[in-house]
């Protein structure tokens, strides 16, 4: 970097003025903060309790519910007799089935992440009833 007469600065045979320096280094400041959030965001999720994921996910559920009454309503609204409006309570049936599905596998794979894993005091505790019980047997 070479210091010239005026507002421009020399970067490698290029020049750029001071204020679009500027605008650069405002643009790359924003997108550190960006990525320190999205880390913070990771460290967050790794943190969160099994507790508050399930809340999380019981509030998300009943996002979907409205959404799935909300199309059990505009399904209600067409006749059954009606062979086009017939076709398209199939169509809103097949939408709730899938959202319903999604929904599910959804809410199955976010819990698993923040499951509590089974503490060793917890396993030789099974341990040592599952041998008392094999001992009350053998008499």
């Amino acid at each position: 970097m070479v210091k010239m007469k005026g507002k421009y600065t020399r970067y490698k045979d290029k020049k750029t003025s001071k204020s679009k320096r500027n605008k650069l280094k405002e643009i790359e400041g924003q997108m550190q903060c960006d990525a320190e959030t999205k880390a913070g965001k990771m460290e967050e999720e790794k943190s969160m309790s099994y507790g508050k994921a399930k809340m999380i996910y019981k509030l998300k559920g009943k996002r979907v519910l409205e959404q799935i009454r909300a199309l059990k309503a505009k399904r209600k609204q067409f006749s059954k007799k009606d062979l086009h409006q017939k076709e398209q309570r199939k169509e809103i049936t097949k939408e709730i089935r899938e959202l319903e599905a999604t929904w599910e596998k959804e809410k199955q794979e976010g819990l698993s992440k923040f499951e509590p894993e089974e503490t060793p005091t917890e396993e030789v505790e099974k341990e040592t009833t599952e041998t008392t019980k094999e001992v009350k047997k053998d008499d």
